[in-house]
């Protein structure tokens, strides 16, 4: 695992004790100007590593890891580039080049081996006010993409309207995430969580695929109990961008953070109605980041500011 502090990248290995440091690199462009990523890709079969510099938001950096150096600087013409996705929810497995981008108002799909770099591009007028703010890849590249009023927006490929748009609770989406299947979503307030059915009652084809029209769910909502503020003694809920479990197995567990507290909820139990059946467990300082460790529901990779540790789970079957 990799962990980013400022203008450095931190690298710990995994054994069977949990995550032990290795070393620290510094993350500087091709002209050895040192800068702190707003965005960090796994990429081409986790051999490379892409960079979003908030001081230069029209460019793609690609780092190769057996190196440690920034080999690469892309720019994406007349665009910036505010967040980035895998191509497909594990295209960083494969070696494919290509990925995705998007700004408030553009969605872009970019391969380093094309000239222009940006091959594919929908571009929405201003007065559509779109303002995209993050991005997520089902398993076949459909995009789901958040904006700061809270729509959800669905899409089959790059290029393309919106097969479907979702209004959602006019709070900015920070996170999103999908299953591999497409048949959820996730999308992450600064105080809840949104859980979104697209799928279709007797229909092959969900919200990916077409319109959902008055079939369009009403999304369920993930929180913290007042109660459980009040005996944690949480000062605000600030949530990080919750995810599912990766790996080749079906989605069963949800995990997001808010200051020094990690919280997770059986999907099982999410999605039979049981919303407040979650566990909470404090660590000493505010989480960074979380995520579940590939094909391993149980363990969590949990980011504190001058560690790394993994949370083991109890059983969730």
């Amino acid at each position: 695992p990799f962990v980013f502090r400022g203008k450095h990248r931190g690298v710990f290995g995994a054994d069977d004790e949990g995550m032990k440091f290795n070393t620290l690199v510094k993350i500087k462009d091709q002209r050895n100007n040192a800068f702190a990523p707003s965005q960090v890709l796994l990429h081409e079969q986790d051999r490379s590593m892409l960079f979003l510099n908030p001081d230069d938001k029209e460019k793609v950096y690609r780092m190769d890891l057996e190196r440690g150096d920034i080999v690469n600087e892309f720019k994406a013409p007349n665009a910036t580039v505010n967040t980035m996705s895998a191509s497909s929810k594990y295209a960083n497995l494969n070696p494919g080049q290509e990925f995705l981008g998007i700004n408030k108002s553009q969605m872009m799909r970019f391969d380093p081996r094309d000239r222009d770099f940006v091959v594919q591009r929908k571009q929405y007028a201003s007065g559509t006010k779109t303002n995209f703010t993050n991005l997520a890849t089902t398993g076949a590249g459909y995009l789901a993409i958040g904006s700061e009023n809270g729509d959800i927006r669905l899409y089959n490929e790059v290029g393309k309207i919106a097969k479907t748009h979702l209004s959602g609770l006019g709070d900015p989406i920070i996170g999103i995430d999908t299953t591999e299947d497409g048949a959820f979503i996730l999308a992450t307030t600064k105080t809840y969580i949104l859980v979104v059915d697209t799928r279709v009652k007797g229909e092959v084809k969900g919200g990916f695929l077409k319109s959902m029209g008055k079939n369009k769910p009403i999304p369920v909502k993930l929180g913290i109990r007042p109660t459980d503020i009040m005996k944690f003694k949480m000062k605000e809920i600030s949530f990080t961008p919750a995810h599912f479990n990766v790996g080749r197995s079906l989605e069963r567990s949800i995990v997001a953070s808010t200051g020094p507290f990690i919280v997770t909820w059986n999907f099982r139990h999410v999605k039979q109605g049981k919303l407040e059946t979650y566990q909470i467990k404090r660590y000493k300082d505010n989480i960074v980041a979380d995520n579940f460790a590939f094909d391993d529901e149980e363990r969590i990779i949990v980011t504190l500011p001058d560690d790394v540790t993994v949370n083991k789970l109890r059983s969730r079957r």
